[in-house]
């Protein structure tokens, strides 16, 4: 059986339309985790109102604890011998449990099906899966465009609890990665691959990703968690993928962009961020090392005031 993880919290605009898209699975064996976060709308009583009408959803409520708490809670409570994560925000395609399904094999422990922006009826085709051997699958996941949603992968239980993987719940952001590539690092098997898209990720106005703050910095906390899980996969190098670097970069090309000088100062307070972007000239990744080469030419005060021009 599969346990399908939705942690929920103040989402009574979406919801409706996320239960729906899950209780349409082509495939049925599954059980739905609802974890109500200490919502203060009506989700709670729409997460109700869907349990009485199939036994296949169990609602349980907490205290407001964040999303890494109620993913946590999650796994707890789950019945399932394989999870997932949904997010209660987003809808999945019909196809989502059984494309993931059967790309995870006897030789695998984790499968990974493809994601849009836009909800697409020409995805609603099963695909074939491929089986990637696990050392080969992460010295692709940093090229571009390549990384994966934790939402998009089925994991087995089993690993999860016997090697106490858990979302760390003092990140913010990053944390999806950070709990992927531990249990990653804890696997024996390959990755199994399906280019099905089988989630739709709504990334509206107020979600996560579109609000930065002080709180967003501990990404590079997770980068660093990464980066660790990342050196015990057998025949990886993982500081050749510059992922703690990378993550500087961003969150200062980010804090650019939203004109936030509040973060832009704070990220050069806690973090070497010349020996960063001098480190990213040795990137494979050309937009990071062009970043990189404008930041070291220009100095950080030239580089946001020429940013800000351009609002």
């Amino acid at each position: 059986m599969i346990s399908i993880i939705i942690p929920i919290y103040n989402s009574a605009t979406f919801l409706d339309a996320c239960l729906d898209s899950v209780l349409k699975q082509t495939y049925t064996n599954f059980e739905v985790v609802c974890v109500d976060d200490g919502s203060t709308d009506s989700s709670l009583r729409i997460c109700d109102n869907y349990a009485s009408r199939d036994k296949r959803i169990r609602i349980f409520h907490k205290n407001n604890g964040g999303v890494s708490s109620a993913r946590n809670f999650g796994i707890s409570v789950s019945k399932g011998e394989l999870l997932c994560f949904v997010d209660s925000d987003d809808v999945i395609n019909s196809h989502y449990l059984e494309s993931l399904h059967n790309a995870l094999h006897i030789n695998t422990d984790i499968s990974i099906c493809g994601w849009s922006r836009t909800s697409d009826t020409k995805a609603d085709d099963p695909k074939p899966s491929e089986t990637i051997q696990r050392k080969e699958f992460v010295s692709n996941i940093f090229k571009p465009k390549q990384w994966p949603l934790i939402v998009c992968m089925l994991m087995r239980r089993e690993i999860i609890i016997s090697n106490s993987i858990l979302f760390d719940e003092n990140i913010f952001w990053g944390e999806d990665s950070e709990f992927f590539l531990h249990y990653l690092s804890c696997c024996a098997g390959d990755v199994g691959i399906t280019t099905y898209i089988g989630y739709v990720y709504r990334n509206h106005t107020k979600s996560a990703m579109n609000n930065l703050s002080f709180r967003s910095l501990t990404a590079v906390d997770a980068a660093y968690k990464s980066e660790k899980w990342l050196s015990q996969v057998d025949g990886v190098n993982a500081t050749s993928f510059y992922h703690i670097q990378g993550t500087i970069a961003k969150l200062l090309y980010l804090s650019m962009t939203s004109n936030n000088i509040e973060i832009f100062n704070e990220i050069h307070s806690r973090y070497d961020v010349r020996g960063a972007m001098r480190d990213l000239l040795k990137s494979n990744d050309f937009k990071k090392k062009l970043f990189s080469l404008t930041y070291l030419s220009l100095g950080p005060s030239l580089l946001f005031k020429v940013s800000s021009c351009f609002k």
